[in-house]
């Protein structure tokens, strides 16, 4: 998800002495130059703001609505239709649409995709070379070095063979998000990925089911019959059987793979069946195999829906219980269907719920499991669901003896000697957040910050054991090694003291990088504080694997939201914080939107990585911006001119990235307004680089493009002038833009009230609004509120507006291009239900025109020279304006969900930002294809405008098509002819 990078952590731990206070007041913070590593450290002042705002983007209601009474209303897969068929039918049709005339080959920007920390830039946090997300990982065993290794990432499998050096895609695996892969212990040529990505708060993505291999990885195949749901893990047993955990159940293969059962959890309130009416009632987050069974073995499977077991609302009134089965599940019989049974994991004294004073009434959510390698002993890191659930505005600050908040959404880490029947718990948030070596500890040092461990439990986590020293290993923000042997602490019950202490391996940020920046090399450390030397990796856990190397030798590699790293430890020895190797030699970056400046140098706004800066001809980016990065933009006259948005924050570069500015009309400590987090809701007019807009739950707009004034967010908003207030629901939730558009003085703002990534209300619920400045009779102006209204939408589904593009030739027409948000994300998000809509009466009507367009989400749209492209889960489309049939644009690139669009600054190539696979740039010019704008906008005629046509584009093959609305909770049929171009 996205994590939320500090803004300025380098000036606020010096002038705390926070990095003092760690290293025992051994060393005197060193005076910081005022160059960009000020505003390079994206600083940890704001943290807590910045957790509690974004959350209340990716989490507004209290609870899911994703029954099976749902699926009409939310345009999914038919109930008994199976969901990766039906979803692998959809990506076959994407891959079968022709190709739009003349067409070139995408250039993918790179290509190796490592981002680079470099002191030059405004941003440094110590890091090495980094990438995007990896979500799990798994070795080889006959590699007794630990070399040859898979990982899952956002945009599909990739293989190593020598040790992370170089990596080959799985061309067999689609460039989805894969986030279970695991080898056969007993046969390493089986291997198996599992596709999806089920976190719940951003990035959910259900899958197309489960892939295998039975050749070491040179070729992968679908299975025939599959998993449901999102990967959560994939275990192997003894005797080949292959165990699938997934949001969706868990799944047992007994062919190596290619056919899948459901084993059927019980997961109802009764212990006796799998839970109804809802969705999640199986969310299956961990599966592991005891080890050391001769025949028959025992299989431990974690049931986590990480928000818990909340209250279903469905569309029509009734109500279930999302999770009524959280908790532990066994099989003694090598995990056969029926054979499981739960395990009561609810005690306060033996069980999950012994945290001592902040646990919250709904303990047990997300899970993952390990054992010790002789099996004796069961490990469980547990996350709260209840302090992910309970509000708005993400985890709850619970309070330890002394009445401090203490935010956090860990349970605690357990122990069992008798196979789950009781447990000790041996850490909690309490305990693990001073541990040494974490500057996590740093920023919870200060109370304001409030970012302790476990504080995206929900989201982070793994827990692995080295065999070599007896060390229990946990990932959560930063990766944690037990001191001492966890398997003989003796037990501790309540209190903040527990048997087991932890040291930091893995830093949050570095301090000495922060300390040096720029003064002395990144990574290099004042004699005061060696324990806090060298770089670190990323924060943000998601995968791990340990390789005993013999002879007390371990190997841990570890996959984060910055890519895949890898460190050694001797016999005797253990891990340590900055000796990790960078791996990250492979674009799997996951930008939300990307730009090309006018002398070729590429900017992105990056998942957790920044926003990065390819200067022109490079293949390495620098970190510009921290954080989440999102919008950005270029001006068309001044390559050295850039914006970027973080964690939503606006900052703008007038030196090509050596430093940054903040401009944000309304700062953290403001009053006005939402963080303008998502990636549409920000605009630079291609006619004026100057005029920029910021969306958030009002408009606002300046014409100083890089002189404009942040408001202090007391008395004033600086430069910004608000235009326009989106208001509130019919039912009082607050409105927040999603998406924007803007061509001189005529603007278009889309905006939602009780949707996201989470669907936490019925569908019934679902808001959109389509606020603008187009008006017939009424000159608009810029910064001005003159003809501001809200559009009526008449014909618009019940999808939500992601983005707008108007025709910058005739304004009135505007298109919309919608998702349908899921927490399981069962088909791409919709069914039949409209993707891309067109209004040519400023949005008073709307007509759909996804015509041949493959179902799913469109996530970006632009509009120029003629033509609509369309940024989809399966690529970029384009089409003739007003047409209703679409063309796949360009070769090469491989089929993968596309984020962003953007045109050049010269107008010659259009920019495509992927989900896992990297910024891609097609030449429009070099095609034939062109972007230019007229000499200026053309507005609405005072005589107004008619209802929305479709254009008559090509010859008279006509066809007959039935388009499926949603309106509500019903189906409206409608049936048209629409003329389409050949």
């Amino acid at each position: 998800m996205a994590d939320v990078r500090p803004r300025r952590l380098s000036l606020l731990l010096l002038t705390t002495g926070a990095l003092a206070v760690l290293a025992g007041g051994a060393t005197a913070a060193h005076p910081l130059a005022s160059s960009g590593a000020d505003a390079g450290v994206a600083g940890a002042g704001s943290r807590a703001a910045d957790q509690q705002r974004i959350d209340r983007v990716f989490h507004r209601e209290a609870s899911p609505a994703l029954g099976a009474k749902d699926a009409l209303a939310l345009s999914v897969a038919p109930p008994n239709a199976d969901p990766v068929a039906f979803d692998r039918a959809a990506l076959a049709k994407a891959a079968a649409i022709a190709l739009a005339p003349h067409a070139h080959p995408w250039r993918q920007v790179g290509p190796t995709g490592q981002l680079l920390n470099d002191p030059s830039y405004a941003t440094s946090e110590g890091r090495i070379p980094t990438t995007g997300i990896v979500l799990a990982i798994a070795t080889d065993p006959t590699s007794a070095a630990g070399d040859i290794a898979y990982v899952g990432t956002g945009g599909g499998v990739y293989k190593t063979s020598n040790g992370g050096a170089s990596w080959t895609a799985a061309a067999g695996v689609p460039a989805v998000p894969v986030a279970a892969i695991a080898v056969d212990p007993t046969n390493h040529l089986d291997v198996y990925a599992v596709t999806g990505q089920g976190f719940q708060g951003g990035g959910e993505y259900g899958g197309l089911g489960a892939y295998y291999s039975h050749d070491g990885g040179a070729t992968w195949h679908p299975s025939v019959t599959s998993v449901r749901g999102a990967a959560q893990q994939v275990a192997v047993g003894s005797d080949g059987a292959v165990f699938a955990a997934t949001t969706g159940g868990l799944f047992r293969s007994t062919d190596h793979g290619v056919t899948w059962s459901d084993v059927r959890l019980p997961t109802n309130a009764a212990g006796t069946a799998p839970a109804t009416d809802t969705p999640v009632g199986s969310w299956t987050s961990d599966v592991v195999i005891k080890p050391g069974s001769s025949g028959a073995y025992t299989v431990f499977a974690a049931v986590g829906y990480v928000a818990g077991n909340v209250t279903i609302t469905h569309p029509d009134g009734t109500t279930s219980k999302a999770a009524p089965g959280n908790g532990l599940y066994s099989s003694t019989t090598s995990g056969t269907a029926g054979s499981f049974h739960r395990i009561d994991v609810t005690s306060t004294t033996s069980g999950w719920e012994q945290p001592y004073g902040h646990i919250s009434s709904d303990p047990i959510g997300r899970t993952r499991l390990t054992f010790s390698p002789d099996g004796k002993f069961l490990f469980a890191l547990v996350a709260d669901a209840g302090h992910r659930s309970s509000g708005v505005a993400g985890p709850v600050d619970p309070e330890d003896p002394l009445g401090i908040p203490h935010p956090t959404s860990l349970n605690g880490v357990y122990r069992s000697a008798d196979d789950g029947a009781t447990w000790d718990e041996i850490a909690t948030s309490e305990s693990m957040t001073p541990s040494p070596g974490s500057t996590q500890a740093a920023l919870s040092v200060l109370n304001v910050l409030g970012y302790n461990t476990g504080i995206q439990a929900w989201y982070n986590g793994w827990i692995a054991f080295d065999p070599n020293g007896s060390r229990l290993l946990i990932g959560e923000e930063e990766v944690y090694q037990s001191v001492t042997d966890a398997t003989i602490s003796a037990p501790i019950s309540g209190g903040v003291l527990k048997p087991l202490a932890f040291d930091s391996i893995d830093a949050y940020v570095s301090g000495c990088g922060i300390v040096t920046t720029p003064a002395a090399p990144s990574g290099s450390c004042p004699g005061g504080i060696p324990s806090y030397g060298g770089q670190v990796t990323h924060p943000d856990q998601h995968g791990v694997a340990v390789v005993d190397k013999g002879s007390g030798a371990t190997r841990l590699w570890i996959g984060n939201d910055g890519g895949v790293f890898r460190q050694d430890h001797a016999s005797g020895g253990s891990f340590q914080n900055g000796v990790w190797t960078s791996a990250a030699h492979l674009n799997e970056l996951l930008p939300y939107r990307a730009v090309e400046g006018s002398n070729g140098e590429i900017i992105a706004g990056l998942q957790d990585n920044g926003t990065n800066l390819y200067p022109p001809g490079s293949n390495n980016s620098y970190e510009i911006c921290g954080g989440d990065g999102t919008w950005v933009a270029v001006d068309k006259d001044n390559p050295n001119v850039f914006y970027c948005n973080s964690n939503g924050a606006t900052y703008v570069t007038i030196d090509g990235g050596k430093t940054t500015t903040e401009i944000d009309p309304c700062p953290v400590t403001g009053t006005c307004g939402e963080p303008v987090f998502e990636p549409g809701a920000s605009a630079m007019d291609p006619f004026d680089s100057k005029h920029l807009v910021l969306a958030s739950s009002v408009v606002y707009e300046t014409t100083k493009g890089a002189d404009a004034r942040g408001g202090n967010g007391v008395s004033g908003t600086g430069d910004w002038t608000q235009v326009f207030d989106l208001g509130t629901t019919p039912g009082g939730a607050g409105r927040l833009a999603e998406a924007s558009d803007v061509n001189g003085a005529y603007m278009y703002v889309g905006a939602c009230g009780a949707c996201q990534s989470s669907v936490k209300a019925p569908i019934g619920a679902l808001d959109r609004a389509l606020a603008t400045n187009v008006k017939p009779g009424c000159t608009a102006k810029t910064g001005a509120t003159d003809c501001w209204h809200f559009a009526k939408l008449i014909g618009m589904p019940a999808r939500e507006i992601y983005a707008l593009a108007a025709d910058p030739t005739d304004v009135k027409r505007v298109y919309i291009a919608t998702i349908t948000p899921s927490v399981i994300r069962v088909d791409f998000g919709g069914a039949a239900a409209p993707r891309v809509l067109m209004s040519t009466d400023v949005g008073d009507h709307v007509v759909d025109v996804s015509g041949n367009l493959p179902r799913g989400n469109v996530w970006d749209i632009k509009v120029a020279g003629g033509r609509v492209y369309a940024a989809t889960d399966y690529g970029v489309f384009t089409a003739k304006v007003g047409s209703t049939m679409w063309q796949k644009l360009g070769t090469g690139m491989p089929t993968v969900r596309v984020f962003g669009l953007n045109f050049s600054a010269d107008r010659k190539d259009l920019v495509a930002a992927t989900y896992g696979r990297g910024v891609w740039v097609y030449p429009l010019a070099t095609s034939g294809v062109s972007a230019k704008l007229p000499s200026a906008p053309h507005g609405p005629s005072a005589r107004g405008a008619g209802g929305p046509t479709l254009v008559k584009t090509g010859g008279s093959v006509v066809l007959s098509i039935v388009g499926l609305v949603l309106v509500g909770a019903g189906l409206l049929s409608r049936r048209w002819n629409l003329a389409i171009e050949r």
